[in-house]
């Protein structure tokens, strides 16, 4: 098995967190399910959060309904960087969250046989984000060449730089 942790245990943790930030106790997200048509008892949401159950992807995409979250958000690691297992393979969160989304294939699987089952009306949005991912690829890169540090902000328009300020790294 690969090494890292499995979604199960994300998904414990983060309904957690998520159920505490919205100051829900378990109670209320089982009284949030049964206004769903879901019947789920509290003793059944903490021993999900104690790992001790384990959650269909019907029981997941609920919760994730109830806690008004996206259920990516919900079963992965918000931080890009965590080693995730998944049968015997390891992949990054970010890469995880990218391929749940349907934005990329993992690595090592065939790219154009993943994307013959993106629907027509989502490839808008994936040549989108694939352009901003390679246009902030490109200001990391001449970022790092010059020794600079630029931010970008993909959904703003680029400004003239103030009078008095350099337009360039500095030397």
């Amino acid at each position: 098995m690969a090494k890292g942790r499995r979604v199960g245990e994300v998904l414990a943790r983060r309904l957690e967190q998520v159920r505490k930030a919205r100051g829900l106790t378990q109670r209320d997200v089982t009284e949030r399910l049964a206004d769903l048509g879901v019947s789920m008892h509290q003793t059944a949401i903490a021993k999900i959060e104690n790992g001790d159950r384990k959650v269909t992807i019907e029981d997941a995409l609920l919760l994730a309904f109830a806690l008004d979250v996206a259920p990516v958000n919900l079963f992965l690691p918000l931080a890009d960087n965590i080693p995730m297992a998944l049968g015997n393979v390891t992949v990054q969160s970010g890469e995880m969250r990218a391929w749940a989304r349907g934005f990329a294939p993992l690595p090592g699987q065939d790219s154009r046989t993943y994307l013959t089952q993106v629907p027509d009306g989502e490839w808008a949005p994936l040549e989108k984000e694939a352009r901003r991912a390679a246009s902030a690829e490109d200001f990391r890169s001449f970022a790092d060449a010059t020794g600079g540090t630029i931010t970008y902000h993909p959904d703003e328009e680029p400004t003239e730089p103030k009078k008095g300020r350099p337009r360039g790294p500095r030397s």
